[in-house]
């Protein structure tokens, strides 16, 4: 009986060694899971810890066709001033009407420069009030509104001028909480009516899939 015993346990702590040397990988590759395929499964209702949150919203911009050159967010306006895009009265207007944060994503296509841009108000600021404010520096550059645009949208188009040989759109509405703005540019000797092809895809697109008013 002595001597059974004791070949009994080494047998079972060589088993035991082998088992303990085997990688997880190894482990799991040789075993499988573990489980027995022959044991019923009895389904274990588990309580959440926390009650689930929903994940945060779509960002509200469309992809433009082209060449992507700047896709980014940021909470601090002045890192807009490093893209160059915006002139200072613009970005002075941001931060005095109370926008938040901002998502710009560029592309180029063809000549034709294409820009969507994201303006998020504070809890205590009016959106209505920056896309007014950015739509009147515009309108005060002689650009001219363009007519008829999507519902609540506010379009205009640069007027082409010997010394400014170039054409311009700039559109901006209320989405939410959000100013969305769509921009598009290049040389009207080159690419004139390029632009005016791809601005108003864009601008179909974008307010097509995310129209102005609430969100949904």
């Amino acid at each position: 009986m002595g001597d059974r015993g004791g070949k009994r346990s080494v047998v079972v702590t060589a088993a035991l060694l082998v088992a303990l040397a085997v990688p997880p990988t190894a482990a799991w590759l040789a075993w499988g899971s573990g489980a027995n395929p022959e044991a019923v499964v009895q389904p274990i209702e588990l309580a959440d810890p926390e009650p689930r949150r929903p994940g945060p919203p779509p960002l509200p911009l469309v992809t433009p066709p082209g060449d992507l050159l700047i896709d980014r967010g940021s909470s601090k306006l002045s890192s807009l001033v490093t893209y160059q895009l915006f002139s200072q009265e613009e970005l002075d207007k941001l931060v005095a009407t109370g926008v938040a944060a901002a998502h710009l994503r560029m592309t180029r296509e063809n000549g034709v420069n294409l820009l969507l841009s994201r303006f998020t108000a504070r809890d205590d600021a009016h959106p209505e009030v920056t896309k007014e404010a950015l739509d009147g520096i515009y309108a005060a550059g002689g650009h001219q509104l363009v007519t008829p645009a999507p519902e609540g949208v506010t379009v205009r188009r640069f007027t082409e001028a010997p010394d400014a040989p170039t054409i311009s759109y700039h559109a901006h509405y209320v989405r939410g909480r959000d100013v969305l703005r769509i921009d598009a540019s290049g040389e009207a000797g080159l690419v004139g009516e390029k632009i005016d092809a791809a601005f108003g895809a864009l601008l179909g697109e974008q307010t097509g899939e995310f129209p102005a008013g609430e969100p949904r």
